[in-house]
């Protein structure tokens, strides 16, 4: 070899076919021994890895004999490989150990025979180095850029991306940096560059958008085959591969448990709600309740064909006043198809849910409800809806997706307490406090005689959102409105006309309700 550090170098070429010792090989063809007297003497020839005193080139570029594998057919030259050169150029390749262009070429390597034949040169190599990194988000479109060290100009370029694993989908591709090109040709992970001039030097040419099409963080290899690049006079330049890749950062999925209010002895549906950045095909959800004064609960019925589940057209009590039987746990549009299970504890419940074919789509909102009774002797007060677990799956089958989790309150209200002690002389309501408010505004307002009274929430444009009516003793109370309709959905900022009226009363004010 033709390297000024060393020329203890050199290869040993052997024609070795099934015959006398060597019947039982696996593949006869041509081999290439890269021997180097440095390291031949005494006994530990091999001891210094990866600089060996004699190491077999194997024509497959796998290198399984560096790494505890064994030979087999496809380390010969043609071998099952139809690997017919070996080259500066080549993989594996005619470097020196100390990474020095050999300026031997063994090319045209003949079919297995008795005789080979193959054409040696002794040239000088134009070299460079090929390499790319890149980042993105999971399930989004990244980006990733080439870099070249050229001691030519490069007038002609192609090569083929190999992503480990294949989880990267191009995009679009075109020159930058120093480099200019007519086009860029993009078939699958294939790139031909349209009369390229890429001037000697170091730094950036091409950039590239690409699509991760995972849901989960990692890294992925980059590496270039089939790379072909001349210079100006159509002389080939060797390319080397250096080590590329590719960052795909996990954007976290987020989970929210709507809030929701029921009195005492009451019934309410609570959502579960996912803003999910890529498609998911199960999840597993725990909502506890705390403190524990929250029971799932499905609407009763008459079961009457027996079947131990509600049909339509059954009887069945509708607690919720919704128009329709509710379950334990209902879907909803987002997983109308989908197949819901539940599981019940002293402190919550845990809903499962899996469709392999219908996912659920990238977006946001509830992808499940579930129907709460709040105990009969529970007090006015917030229950913490607390997330407990998650576990999300997305449709390549990453899971335990990384998430963030927003807890919900419910709130337990009755329409007041009753003070005994002082008995008012007339009605009244006060202003309401705090206001604005989010998330709960509060009156005291006094009935003087036993009466029939009623709380109307208004709209500005004349919309009842929420009307509430019990009867009353003498006494003083409180009524608490935590900015929801009749239905509990959550209303948006802005202000609203509470209105309070017996047949003897009425008196309005204004809230104002700020997110």
């Amino acid at each position: 070899m033709d390297n000024p550090e060393d020329n203890s170098e050199y290869w040993l070429i052997e024609n070795r076919q099934k015959r006398g010792t060597d019947k039982l090989m696996p593949e006869p063809g041509m081999l290439f021994w890269h021997i180097d007297t440095e390291k031949t003497s005494g006994w530990g020839v091999n001891n210094d890895e990866p600089h060996y005193g004699v190491g077999l080139e194997q024509a497959d570029g796998l290198f399984e004999l560096e790494n505890n594998g064994s030979s087999d057919g496809s380390d010969p030259y043609p071998g099952l490989t139809d690997n017919r050169e070996f080259s500066h150029c080549s993989t594996p390749s005619t470097v020196s150990y100390y990474f020095e262009a050999s300026m031997v070429a063994f090319t045209n390597i003949s079919d297995t025979d008795s005789i080979m034949l193959f054409d040696i040169s002794f040239t000088d190599v134009e070299t460079g180095t090929i390499g790319g990194l890149g980042f993105g988000d999971a399930y989004a479109v990244g980006y990733l850029v080439m870099s070249m060290n050229n001691n030519v100009q490069i007038s002609e370029l192609s090569f083929e991306l190999d992503f480990s694993p294949n989880i990267l989908i191009i995009q679009s591709a075109d020159v930058s940096g120093r480099a200019t090109a007519d086009s860029v040709i993009v078939t699958e992970n294939f790139i031909e560059l349209v009369n390229p001039v890429i001037p000697s030097g170091n730094g950036e040419i091409m950039m590239f958008t690409v699509f991760a099409n995972t849901g989960s963080d990692g890294s992925v290899n980059i590496n270039f085959d089939e790379i072909t690049a001349n210079d100006d006079s159509a002389n080939q330049v060797c390319i080397t591969v250096e080590e590329g890749e590719y960052i795909v950062n996990t954007i976290e999925q987020i989970v929210m448990v709507d809030s929701a209010t029921a009195e005492p002895a009451g019934f309410a549906l609570v959502g579960v709600n996912i803003e999910n950045n890529i498609p998911l095909k199960m999840f597993m959800i725990t909502i506890n309740d705390s403190p524990d004064y929250l029971t799932p609960i499905e609407e009763f019925y008459t079961d009457v064909n027996q079947n131990g589940q509600y049909d339509e057209g059954e009887m069945y009590a509708d607690f919720n006043g919704d128009g329709e039987w509710t379950p334990f746990v209902q879907t909803t549009e987002r997983t109308a198809n989908w197949d819901l299970s539940y599981q019940l504890s002293d402190v919550g419940i845990m809903v499962a849910g899996l469709n392999s074919i219908d996912s659920i789509a990238v977006g946001a909102g509830p992808i499940f409800k579930i129907n709460y009774l709040v105990d009969g002797d529970a007090p006015s007060t917030n229950v913490n809806m607390l997330i407990a677990s998650v576990n999300l799956t997305d449709i390549f089958g990453n899971y335990n997706l990384q998430y963030v989790g927003s807890n919900g309150v419910f709130v337990i209200t009755a329409l007041g307490t009753k003070d005994e002690t002082i008995i008012p002389e007339t009605f009244s309501m006060s202003t309401n406090y705090p206001n604005p408010f989010n998330p709960l505004t509060h009156v005291d307002f006094d009935v003087p005689e036993q009466s029939n009274v009623s709380f109307s929430i208004y709209s500005l444009l004349g919309q009842q959102v929420l009307s509430i009516s019990s009867a009353y003793q003498p006494g003083s109370y409180k009524f608490t409105w935590n900015g929801r309709d009749q239905m509990g959905n959550a209303l948006p900022s802005g202000v609203y006309i509470l209105k309070m009226e017996s047949e003897s009363f009425l008196k309005t004010r204004k809230l104002v309700l700020m997110k």
